[in-house]
This record gives C-alpha cells, structure tokens and sequence, in this order.
C-alpha cells in the first residue's frame, strides 16, 4: 500500500507499506460474507494509521519511527480485521520516499557535512605533522647545542692539558704560558 503525506515539517513523504495476512480457517465465513473487496479495506485502515501518525513527526523522525509506525498499523490492522476472519502477520515498512527535491537536498546536506569531516581529519594530520617536525627540529637543535658543548669542552679540555705540559716541561707558571699563546 502506498500512501503520501505530509510530515511535520512540510515534506510529502511517499510510504510503502506491506502486510502479511491470511484468512483465519475458523472464520472463513465470516471473511467471504461479511467484508467486501478485504484488500481495500486492508489499505484504507493502513492509510489511516499513516495519515494519523506521520503528520506527527518530522521527516527525520519518520525514518527513525518507521518500525513503530508498522507495529502501529498492525496493531490496528488486528484489530479491525479480526472480526472478519483475517489474521494479520506482518507489516512492514520497506520504502519511505520524501519528495526528490528534499532527497536532493538531503544528500547535499550529508555530502557537505561528510567533507567537512574530511577538512577537520585533513587539518588535524597537518597539525600533527607540524608538531612532530617542530618537535624535530627542537631535538636536533638540542642535539646540536649538546655536541657544541662537548666540542667547547674538548677545546679547553685540550688547553687545560696544554698548559699543564708546557709548565710541567718548561718550567713556567700558568699566566707565563698563557701570554706564551
């Protein structure tokens, strides 16, 4: 059964619902002599049940509510029916179709929102690798300063040994040997 409506927030909304039903062997009677055409009557019970439920709700919670709104039908389906000897199995709602300038509308809207997802994941990797290559430097640059100092002190390691030879050979103070240089 098909069935368009309105929803909450303006948009017509195109609703397929199927029902499972079979004719109660006990009630065979009941069904062929006291209902006429039973599948009209199926649909307009399950047209009422939608035209009451979904002007209720907003489109997004019509897709959210859809196995609500299939129990609701069957429900109502059961009860109505069941004096006519038909049992009801199933409803199920296996199609709800907005209008195609709203589907449109609503691709474009998980497309822009999909690439803004993919600019913040984009952002994030760059910032990282910013960090990690500031982090980098920041080592090498302490690196760096570590090995200048061990060559500063290797220089005045090496004078230090220097002058106590020359005082040791030559017989000088350390300020005689100083000038010496």
């Amino acid at each position: 059964v098909k069935t368009s409506t309105k929803t909450k927030d303006n948009v017509t909304v195109t609703i397929t619902t199927a029902v499972q039903f079979a004719v109660d062997p006990n009630k065979v009677e009941d069904f062929f002599f006291k209902i006429n055409e039973p599948e009209r009557q199926i649909a307009a019970h399950v047209e009422n049940v939608v035209r009451s439920q979904i002007p209720k709700m907003d489109l997004d919670t019509v897709f959210l509510a859809k196995d609500e709104m299939a129990h609701a039908v069957m429900d109502e389906l059961s009860r109505s029916m069941a004096p006519y000897g038909v049992q009801i199995y199933c409803c199920l709602m296996p199609e709800m179709l907005p209008d195609a300038a709203v589907l449109r509308a609503m691709n474009e809207i998980n497309a822009a929102r999909r690439l803004r997802e993919a600019n913040l994941e984009k952002a994030e990797a760059e910032k990282l690798q910013l960090v990690k290559r500031a982090e980098a430097e920041a080592e090498a640059k302490h690196l760096s300063g570590l090995g200048t100092a061990k060559m500063r002190q290797a220089i005045t390691d090496g004078f230090q040994t220097s002058i106590q030879s020359m005082q040791h050979s030559c017989g000088m103070d350390a300020k005689e040997v100083k000038h010496q240089w």
